[in-house]
């Protein structure tokens, strides 16, 4: 996400200015003590944070569990190659990350 916009010569990149403040703002971020923030105000209320690794959600079909890069050809559409269901990108990516909420972080389960 914070990969520079800057392009090359040959394609310079567009809105550079505002990309380098969104990164410096992103980067400028204290993460840690918001997830400590947020662990604390959970326990508080009885839930409970789960770390999920958001590696190659995108990818595999919530339905069906099938990984390919040809599932998602574009940033908002997704199409299962083996099974055919459709979605929008960043909804299969949310159901995803909620399924996988019971895989710890790290675990080699996709």
């Amino acid at each position: 996400m914070t990969a520079s916009a800057a392009g090359t010569v040959e394609e310079p990149g567009h809105n550079v200015g505002q990309k380098s403040g969104l990164n410096r703002a992103i980067l400028d971020q204290a993460w840690g003590k918001f997830f400590q923030r947020l662990e604390w105000k959970c326990e508080q209320r009885g839930a409970q944070v789960i770390k999920v690794s958001p590696q190659y959600t995108s990818r595999i079909c919530p339905v069906c569990g099938y990984e390919s890069k040809e599932n998602r050809k574009s940033q908002a559409n997704f199409k299962c190659m083996a099974c055919g269901y459709r979605e929008n990108a960043d909804v299969v990516e949310i159901l995803r990350c909620a399924g996988s909420a019971c895989q710890p972080v790290g675990s080699s389960a996709k």
